[in-house]
């Protein structure tokens, strides 16, 4: 096993300790997104635990209007995917600027790059549904 130095160490005390920073101070949007998320896909989520008991032995309907919402914003966003293009400064560039648009656009596809941003796109939007006035 490598021996660590002290330099080495103390940069990663450091590292850890400003990721905890980070963490903790975006705890509270993230448990926010998340209960969002609940909201829009888990049916019996639109109710909080509060409220149905206090509803009793009536029932607890849902018409998740917020999930079409989503669904149709996602889509819009897939319409209308973010696209690169590579371009040579110079006149000579323009052959290397081509093979680095092949390079990226092949990365791309067998990464299945499309399905990664839907899937984003989907959390992305979902996460704050449920408190905005859309």
């Amino acid at each position: 096993m490598p021996r660590v130095s002290k330099a080495q160490r103390d940069k990663l005390a450091e590292i850890r300790e400003r990721f905890k920073v980070a963490v903790d101070a975006d705890r509270e949007n993230r448990q926010d997104a998340l209960e969002d998320i609940k909201f829009v896909y888990e049916p019996g989520e639109q109710w909080t635990t509060n409220s149905r008991t206090d509803r009793g032995d009536r029932p607890t309907y849902e018409f998740n209007k917020v999930r079409v919402t989503v669904k149709r914003i996602v889509n819009d966003m897939r319409s209308n995917r973010p696209a690169g293009k590579v371009r040579g400064v110079e006149e000579n560039d323009k052959d290397t600027a081509e093979i680095y648009e092949g390079l990226i656009r092949n990365i791309w596809n067998h990464s299945d790059g499309d399905t990664v941003i839907d899937q984003a796109a989907e959390y992305q939007v979902a996460g704050r549904m449920a408190d905005s006035s859309i």
